[in-house]
């Protein structure tokens, strides 16, 4: 072969080795659309019969949330009987058995499959505790993943990633006001800034604000509304004398005997004092002119790490955010699932009349929480006494 041909074979190689490398990597980029697509696609039926099969293997389900879920996830144990439901509870709200939880975890006992609670828990404890997998790729079913199915046609999760903190419902929450009957006109508490009165000072008892759960909900309402913010936050954490508590209990005790006139952010218990006949009371949704926030009170599901029984989790998850799944849920609300009168639980279905999201401005972030700190004043003093 002459010089000549030999150089054009080459060059002629070099192009096609160019060409095909071109075209490797157009294909790379071409497929990648296609692989991240396929990994939240929905699942065949035959993956679907495999996980079912594999969880029976398993045997068991560990979930960690409030004894209220006990009745609906004995259903789904009886939908799959050869999976043994295992719920796990604390007395003191999820903040408290989230702490179990991570004690657990730092004596290398990882015991649980999924988690429901309110978003607050599962943000502040749970995810920087680093307890929580990722929840999308878990999600199987056609009709959990088609987010047209779904409230305003997306999913909703509680976390910056969204993929960690699913959020599944919504309910309209009240503010967190109780009430001394005896002590209180409700006629004449027509705002929020009535509760900062000279004639309310020294008379308000409040859950500690830096507790996860209903007090943040309900502080994120005030310090981003724009009717109040962060100057009724100053003036009534900085200007009222407001007595701190970590006590539900306490409070409530406080509250009928008339040592306070109001309470705020009490834990699920107003009704059920108000009747034994103590004078109690609460504000509800709508009482309020400027309103009440949606908020997910326990509607925030996760998928435990390290999971013991992780195909059982991915099971009870999917059939959990199922249509099945949801019609338990109501079926449990009409046989009485405590819920705050007037407070509208709202599944996050497409159809839902709240839609379940927060309002522009409401993601938590660090200016929240210093907020807050430079806000509580002479609180500070009180939470010492108490």
């Amino acid at each position: 072969m002459k010089t000549s041909d030999r150089r054009q074979a080459k060059g002629q190689s070099g192009k096609n080795f160019s060409c095909r490398r071109v075209v490797l990597v157009a294909c790379c980029f071409l497929c990648f659309p296609i692989f991240a697509f396929a990994a939240h696609a929905a699942s065949s039926p035959a993956d679907w019969e495999r996980t079912v099969q594999a969880a029976q293997r398993e045997g068991e389900l560990v979930l960690y949330a409030s004894d209220l879920f006990g009745p609906i996830f004995g259903e789904f144990q009886k939908k799959y009987p050869r999976l043994k439901v295992s719920l796990v509870t604390a007395g003191g709200g999820a903040s408290n058995l989230a702490q179990r939880l991570l004690m657990e975890r730092r004596a290398n006992r990882y015991l649980g499959d999924i988690w429901i609670s309110g978003v607050d828990t599962a943000f502040n404890l749970l995810l920087p505790g680093k307890a929580l997998d990722a929840i999308r790729p878990a999600l199987m079913l056609p009709e959990v993943l088609d987010e047209s199915n779904w409230s305003q046609g997306k999913h909703y999760y509680g976390d910056p990633e969204h993929k960690f903190i699913y959020i599944y419902e919504g309910s309209a929450q009240s503010g967190g006001i109780s009430y001394n009957t005896a002590l209180v006109n409700p006629k004449e508490m027509t705002s929020y800034w009535d509760l900062v009165r000279p004639r309310w000072r020294g008379k308000i008892v409040s859950t500690d604000p830096r507790r996860p759960g209903t007090s943040q909900q309900n502080l994120r309402f005030y310090y981003h509304h724009p009717e109040l913010g962060p100057e009724f936050l100053k003036q009534l954490f900085g200007e009222m004398d407001v007595a701190i508590s970590r006590d539900d209990q306490q409070m409530i005790d406080w509250l009928a005997a008339g040592k306070y006139a109001f309470a705020l952010f009490v834990r699920g218990r107003v009704e059920d004092e108000k009747k034994k006949g103590l004078p109690v009371d609460e504000f509800y949704p709508g009482s309020i002119k400027e309103g009440a926030l949606v908020d997910s009170t326990r509607g925030a599901l996760t998928f435990l790490n390290r999971a013991p029984h992780p195909h059982a989790a991915r099971l009870a998850i999917n059939w959990f955010l199922s249509r099945e799944g949801r019609h338990q849920r109501r079926q449990l609300d009409a046989r009485g699932y405590p819920k705050r009168r007037g407070a509208a639980r709202c599944p996050a279905y497409a159809g839902s009349q709240v839609p379940v999201h927060r309002p522009s401005g409401m993601d938590r972030d660090e200016a929240d929480s210093r907020a807050f700190a430079e806000n509580f004043g002479r609180s500070q003093e009180k939470l010492k006494e108490n």
